[in-house]
C-alpha cells in the first residue's frame, strides 16, 4: 500500500557506504597546510546527478535529491590534498549506480545576491560589499562516473571565479598634512554575472547593465594618508575594466577646497605601458600617488 505522497516524493535509496570527498590544494610535495587556508571558512556546495543529458550543458543536477546543493567543509589537508566533511554524511546509492559530481564555494545561503539556479548548474552573482570569494572545482568538466566501488571523489582544484582589485593611496614628497582623503569608491556597470559550473574556466560570464551601477565606498570620511599608505581591496567581475571607474575626493581642511577625480581602470597603465585589465583569479594593484604642485597666485 502507498499513497499519493509516496509517489510525489520519490525517496533516494542509499546504502551504508560513505561518500568521501577531496580536492587538490597545492602541488604534491609542497608540504601540508592548515585547512583554514581554504577560503570561505572551508565551505563548499556539492551537486550530483545519476544521469548526464546527451547535451551535457542541459543536465538537470537537481534530480538526485540526496545531493542537491549539499554542504561540506574542508577539515584537513595533507600532501596537497584537502579532505571535506559533509554537513550530513552522504552515502552511495544502494544499487551501485553511478554518480557525477560538481562543486563550488561557498555554498549559497538563499540570498538574493548569490543564488544557484533550479537545475543546480549555474550561480547568479550580484556584487555586494562583503563579496564572497566565489570558486568552482576544476573537475566540474571531467564528468567522471563514481560509484560505491570507486573510492574517494576527486573534485579537482578549486579556482577563483572573480578578479581582485587593490587600490593603494599614498602621498608624494612634501605633501601637506592639511590634505585629507575624504572618499575613495569604485563603481561599475558590471553589477551581475552568471557562473556556469559545467563550463569550468570559461564559465564566468559578467552582465553589463548600462542603466544600473554598483558602487562600493572603500573610504568615507576624512582620512590621513601622509604617514602611511591606505590600501583597500574588493572583488569584481573579470574583463570589466572598461566599465569600472575609480573615484577619489581630496579635501584641504585649511580652506575647504576639494578635488575630485574619476578614472576608468583602463585609463591606467602598467610599468610596461600595457593597459590595466581585471584578470580572473588575479589581483590587480593600482597605486595612486598624490602630489602637490605650487601655483603662483
Amino acid at each position: 500500500g502507498c499513497d499519493k505522497a509516496d509517489v510525489d516524493n520519490t525517496q533516494v535509496s542509499v546504502g551504508d557506504k560513505q561518500i568521501a570527498l577531496n580536492s587538490v590544494s597545492a602541488p604534491v610535495g609542497a608540504g601540508t597546510r592548515a585547512a583554514t587556508d581554504f577560503p570561505n571558512n572551508g565551505r563548499i556546495g556539492i551537486v550530483a546527478t545519476k544521469e548526464l543529458n546527451d547535451t551535457v550543458t542541459l543536465t538537470d543536477w537537481s534530480k538526485y535529491s540526496d545531493i542537491s546543493n549539499a554542504g561540506a567543509t574542508a577539515v584537513s589537508v595533507s600532501n596537497g590534498i584537502y579532505s571535506f566533511q559533509w554537513d550530513t554524511q552522504k552515502y552511495w546509492p544502494f544499487d551501485g549506480s553511478d554518480l557525477y559530481f560538481m562543486a563550488y564555494s561557498p555554498i549559497t545561503t538563499g540570498s538574493n545576491n548569490y543564488l544557484i539556479d533550479a537545475k543546480n548548474s549555474s550561480l547568479f552573482i550580484n556584487l555586494q560589499p562583503n563579496m564572497p570569494d566565489i570558486m568552482y572545482a576544476s573537475n566540474n568538466t571531467l564528468y567522471k562516473a563514481y560509484n560505491k566501488n570507486s573510492g574517494t571523489v576527486d573534485l579537482g582544484e578549486f579556482r577563483h571565479a572573480l578578479s581582485q582589485l587593490t587600490i593603494q593611496v599614498l602621498a608624494g614628497e612634501h605633501m601637506s598634512p592639511n590634505i585629507k582623503l575624504t572618499s575613495l569608491s569604485v563603481s561599475t556597470n558590471a553589477t551581475t554575472g552568471n557562473l556556469f559550473l559545467f563550463a569550468g574556466d570559461d564559465g564566468m560570464v559578467p552582465v553589463i547593465d548600462e542603466d544600473n551601477q554598483y558602487t562600493n565606498v572603500l573610504v568615507g570620511g576624512q582620512t590621513e594618508f601622509q604617514n602611511g599608505m591606505i590600501t583597500r581591496s574588493l572583488l569584481l567581475f573579470p574583463q570589466t575594466e572598461d566599465y569600472t571607474e575609480i573615484s577619489i575626493v581630496l579635501l584641504d581642511v585649511s580652506n575647504g577646497v576639494s578635488f575630485t577625480g574619476s578614472y576608468m581602470i583602463s585609463f591606467f597603465q602598467s610599468d610596461t605601458a600595457d593597459a590595466i585589465t581585471l584578470e580572473q583569479a588575479k589581483n590587480t594593484v593600482l597605486s595612486m600617488v598624490i602630489n602637490m604642485t605650487d601655483v603662483q597666485n
